[in-house]
């Protein structure tokens, strides 16, 4: 609901897989060495010191990062949640 309108009905599950987004997969800059065109069949942005990488496919996107030989330790997986899925509906953050 938002402002007293329904924008989107199902289950908490339903409602993240259909408007919740990617995954977000973080890495540091220094788990890739030298070559951050390792990660080219992923479209990445770098902020700072940091990779991140948005996927659909978690499970494929480690397989291939393991594939490559990319240093996994210090990795974060962010999935989509229903705060995610309010804010892609209406464009603005939950009221506090």
């Amino acid at each position: 609901m938002d402002g007293g309108r329904i924008i989107a009905q199902g289950s908490p599950s339903d409602l993240i897989r259909s408007h919740g987004g990617e995954t977000n997969v973080t890495l540091p800059r220094r788990a890739l060495g030298d070559d951050p065109r390792r990660l080219s069949p992923y479209p990445f942005t770098v902020q700072g010191e940091t990779l991140n990488l948005p996927t659909r496919d978690i499970h494929a996107c480690l397989r291939y990062l393991m594939a490559q030989g990319v240093d996994l330790a210090d990795l974060t997986v962010r999935a989509p949640n229903l705060e995610q899925v309010f804010l892609n509906l209406t464009g603005r953050q939950l009221r506090e």
